[in-house]
């Protein structure tokens, strides 16, 4: 999502093949302006109605804090697809939960 000049600019992004990062693709994208009137209780209830909820996807959330990290661990992975949990935690220094981190992400 963006803001600029009181525009709300929404992406929706998926991947062909999920495994893949290079492989994301724009799926939509709509563009909105909140109009200076009252939004009332009667109003947000209606969209509520409107909408379809969906369940959040059992995948954890990335913590890895260095993004060079994860496409330097993505090389590695390239080389070597059988890489252990225990080699990412020896060639980078971290602990094991670092290497969770890095290996969800």
């Amino acid at each position: 999502m963006t803001y600029s000049n009181d525009v709300f600019s929404f992406f929706e992004y998926a991947f062909v093949h999920p495994t893949e990062y290079n492989s994301i693709q724009l799926v939509r994208q709509k563009r909105y302006k909140i109009a200076p009137e009252e939004i009332t209780m009667k109003d947000l209830q209606e969209i509520l109605k409107s909408i379809k909820i969906r369940e959040e996807p059992k995948v954890p959330f990335p913590q890895a804090d260095k993004f060079n990290r994860v496409v330097d661990l993505l090389g590695l992975l390239m080389e070597n697809d059988e890489l252990e949990k225990n080699e990412i935690t020896s060639n980078y220094g971290f602990d094991h939960r670092q290497t969770d981190y890095y290996a969800n992400a």
